[in-house]
């Protein structure tokens, strides 16, 4: 199953979502639009910053998001051991749905659309700047 994955790196669009068996997805970096949601067994997503569209829903051992910096439109909702995303600041489209462990959104002000549904979030005056601001079901603590 590997080796046919990472044999698709040059396709534009490639939804891999519920492939339970994916654990490698390093030479997908260059896939432009890429859905990897509910993928559990994939534990490095490092390799991915070149992606321009991820979406990676409902993945459990996502911790890290350094990596995704420079993806323009980002769908890391429900990915619920993420604690940091303070290094997103330069995506546009970023979706944090469900994220329970998200508090501080204090580096997000420049992002066109942000949403923190469901998400109990500090305060969120920084995001003056975002154009789009989804904060359903959001609890916003001022403390």
């Amino acid at each position: 199953m590997l080796k046919m994955v990472s044999s698709l790196k040059n396709v534009h669009t490639l939804n891999l979502s519920m492939c339970k068996n994916i654990v490698d997805v390093s030479m997908l970096g260059s896939v432009n639009i890429l859905n990897l949601s509910w993928c559990d067994k994939i534990r490095d997503f490092t390799k991915l910053g070149g992606v321009k569209k991820l979406t990676v829903q409902y993945c459990k051992n996502l911790v890290d998001v350094s990596g995704f910096k420079n993806v323009y439109d980002l769908d890391i909702s429900y990915c619920e051991n993420i604690i940091d995303v303070s290094m997103l600041g330069n995506v546009k489209i970023l979706n944090l749905t469900g994220c329970k462990n998200v508090f501080d959104v204090s580096n997000l002000g420049n992002i066109y659309s942000l949403n923190l549904t469901g998400c109990c979030v500090k305060n969120i005056s920084a995001l003056n700047n975002v154009k789009i601001l989804n904060i359903t079901n959001c609890y916003i603590k001022y403390k």
